[in-house]
């Protein structure tokens, strides 16, 4: 792994990805995200072309397929894409499920109704999300749908000077300390919205909509609705 990589990169294989929905699925959030993806899902033309990176198990892709949709489900772990061949063993016209890396995806430009990027953003950091916008916008041709969990909207640590938030950083992280879950292994980041949104312009990007879902460790869970600026 060169070090222009994140660790998550590596880290969904073996039983990490076989009980990947097993550990989350009694999650309060994840119906909530079912919900939320299934009124995206209807409010999308049948025939419309979904691109679902990163895949995962392919949590989302039998509620897309179920509206008459498209689905290109691509994941950088061939484990989690073996989930989703479990639950899709048939081939079809309609689910094309290959590896592939978001930073270089190998999918034609301006040819994806929507890209629909789920529990992704918070296992990178900012560098690398400046890599993967791009790609993101040169294969939309509709909306672009970000989920991030979680963000850092405001409070005392978004607004300190720099050199304090580095101080206050650590202490914070051991008061609002999380219990341990099966995934506390994977180094996550949990981004100031206002970093994310100048990656958005830098990317021409335009934000037609910012939901909160829920709270997670007491940040805002948010979805970004984004289209490519015309100018």
């Amino acid at each position: 792994m060169s070090s222009t990589d994140y660790q998550a990169k590596s880290a969904y294989h073996g039983e990490t990805a076989a009980r990947y929905d097993q550990d989350r699925v009694g999650e309060p959030l994840w119906q909530v995200e079912q919900d939320f993806v299934g009124k995206l899902a209807a409010d999308l033309a049948p025939g419309s072309l979904v691109l679902d990176v990163p895949a995962g198990t392919g949590r989302f892709v039998e509620l897309l397929l179920a509206r008459g949709l498209k689905v290109q489900a691509l994941d950088i772990s061939e484990d989690m894409l073996a989930e989703v061949r479990k639950r899709h063993p048939g081939a079809t016209p309609s689910l094309l499920i290959a590896a592939a890396d978001a930073e270089h995806l190998p999918v034609a430009d301006a040819s994806v109704d929507c890209v629909l990027s789920w529990r992704f953003f918070h296992l990178l950091p900012l560098a690398t999300i400046d890599r993967v916008l791009p790609e993101f916008r040169r294969v939309a041709r509709g909306r672009i749908v970000i989920q991030v969990l979680p963000v850092r909207t405001g409070g005392l640590v978004t607004r300190a000077p720099r050199a304090l938030k580095a101080l206050l950083r650590p202490l914070w992280r051991r008061i609002r300390k999380a219990p341990a879950t099966p995934w506390s292994h994977i180094p996550s980041f949990t981004h100031a919205e206002r970093d994310l949104l100048k990656l958005f312009a830098r990317h021409r990007l335009t934000v037609v909509s910012a939901v909160t879902l829920a709270t997670y460790n007491g940040f805002p869970v948010r979805v970004y609705t984004l289209e490519r600026a015309s100018t």
